[in-house]
């Protein structure tokens, strides 16, 4: 016997259609909170990045793009503040007004990055090498507009 539809219907039963939503306003917060973070500091580690890569270019290093590998530094460091920013508040989200009060008093405020260590690595993983292809994506895409568009001058002379 399956206990998801029993709990659904309990949940209805003693709550109504209305807790089955009880934990939409602080999961949103969360969400809203993470994916500003992240985007926030995954702007300012690129935008770094590519200001690196044109000045070693212009000192004749490189070509003055971003290597694969630091897309995925610049990832990993975005991702890894943002579960370092917004762990506490995950923790909040899950844990009753109770709980809190009970894990300030015994745990500390330690007690709200309980297994950060293992969001860190389940995070920053999957977002690094996400935004490592879509930057490799972007930059391939470049390339072909480019010359997509150097054969079309070349086809109207």
């Amino acid at each position: 016997m399956r206990m998801e539809p029993i709990l659904f219907h309990q949940v209805i039963k003693t709550e109504g259609w209305g807790g089955l939503y009880s934990g939409l306003k602080p999961s949103l917060f969360g969400t809203a909170a993470s994916q500003g973070i992240y985007y926030y500091f995954y702007q300012v580690f690129k935008n770094r990045a590519e200001a690196i890569a044109a000045s070693r270019k212009a000192k004749g290093h490189g070509d003055g793009t971003v290597g694969m590998f630091s897309w995925l530094v610049v990832a990993a460091m975005a991702g890894s503040l943002n579960v370092l920013l917004t762990n506490p508040i995950w923790v909040l989200v899950t844990r009753t007004l109770d709980a809190v009060t009970k894990m300030i008093r015994y745990e500390g405020v330690l007690g709200f990055y309980k297994g950060m260590g293992t969001k860190i690595v389940q995070s920053v993983f999957a977002a690094s090498v996400l935004f490592m292809v879509k930057e490799e994506l972007v930059k391939a895409y470049m390339v072909l507009a480019d010359k997509s568009k150097k054969v079309l001058l070349n086809l109207s002379k």
